[in-house]
């Protein structure tokens, strides 16, 4: 499993704690342009105004795929920890 990811309900969960809501709207809008790029979408939820948690799975395999980790790991490495 991708570093700083959890498992949770069979999905890989990430919460980031950001400086503000601009800074989450950013975030996201990277992301997006990211999983984009692969075909593959994170569910992302912005909360508590500086709070994101980005959940990833593959819907039609209804699991955790190959996919999902390659997606978990370069959203790590874009976000630097």
């Amino acid at each position: 499993m991708t570093k700083n990811w959890n498992i949770i309900e069979g999905r890989l969960t990430r919460d980031i704690k950001l400086g503000d809501f601009k800074e989450c709207v950013s975030m996201v809008n990277t992301i997006a342009k990211l999983a984009d790029t692969m075909n593959h979408h994170p569910d992302i939820l912005i909360h508590s105004f500086n709070h994101l948690r980005i959940t990833i799975y593959t819907h039609s395999e209804n699991r955790i795929t190959d996919l999902d980790q390659q997606l978990a790991k370069k959203i790590e490495e874009m976000i630097g920890s």
